[in-house]
């Protein structure tokens, strides 16, 4: 049986959700996953490769409207730290550091968006094979389209880490400003095809972000931390790029 494969993380799932409501881990909104791990028995890292046994585990509160973060990819070219180039001539000053710049927001493929001061666009170039910055000025005049991101990049990002995920639901409740989590249902999906994933970015079904920003917290704080280029799937379009081949809902079991 398919399910035999991810049997560790199935047995893992049903051990965390008897233990009831948890305790958060942090306090900020990536504590529902960070829980998670802790329960797995996993560090909290960053690295490419996926959760658990193969599997990429991300997870999500019962009414979250929020898509589910896949990664975040550096830019190619045109230059060696294209992103900071980027900050530097397109970014504002961050209001609590005011020597560090912040560059945010959402992108629309084959769409201009405004950000700060300035027009940025999304451009999925097929004939290049590349995914492409356009950046216009505040009268929507072009300035450059120097920062890219190769295909080849981003289809190996998604065979590396994608290729099996589980979405973990969870209800959520507060005491004295404390975070409790009750972990209720996983669902474990098989990627259909890597090249999907292109097509579903030029066809505005995945969401990407430009991140630059500095550090609020930790050791990190006050120090530029860019994600350059993020890629988010909303809940509701994870069967375009996602088979489901497993389900279990412990609130709904017959």
């Amino acid at each position: 049986m398919q399910e035999e494969k991810y049997e560790k993380l199935i047995t893992k799932f049903e051990e965390i959700t008897r233990r009831g409501w948890i305790k958060g881990v942090t306090e900020d909104e990536s504590s529902v996953g960070l829980t998670f791990e802790n329960e797995l028995g996993k560090e909290f890292d960053s690295m490419y490769f996926p959760d658990y046994y193969g599997t990429e585990i991300k997870c999500t509160t019962r009414y979250s409207g929020y898509p589910i973060s896949l990664f975040s990819l550096s830019f190619d070219g045109k230059y060696l730290y294209q992103m900071n180039l980027l900050l530097q001539k397109y970014g504002i000053s961050d209001h609590e550091y005011p020597d560090k710049k912040r560059l945010i927001g959402r992108l629309i493929p084959f769409k201009k968006i405004k950000i700060n001061d300035f027009y940025f666009k999304l451009a999925p170039e097929f004939e290049e094979d590349r995914l492409y910055l356009k950046v216009y000025d505040e009268n929507e005049r072009f300035l450059e389209s120097d920062a890219y991101i190769n295909f080849s990049t981003i289809i190996e990002r998604v065979k590396l880490k994608l290729n099996t995920l589980a979405v973990v639901y969870a209800s959520k409740r507060i005491i004295n400003t404390e975070q409790y989590f009750r972990y209720y249902k996983i669902i474990i999906y098989k990627l259909k095809t890597p090249e999907i994933f292109l097509d579903l970015i030029a066809r505005n079904k995945i969401t990407v972000s430009i991140i630059g920003r500095v550090s609020r917290s930790g050791t990190e704080e006050g120090r530029q931390r860019n994600k350059n280029l993020t890629f988010s799937l909303p809940k509701e379009n994870i069967e375009l790029l996602f088979d489901k081949i497993f389900e279990l809902d412990v609130d709904n079991k017959s």
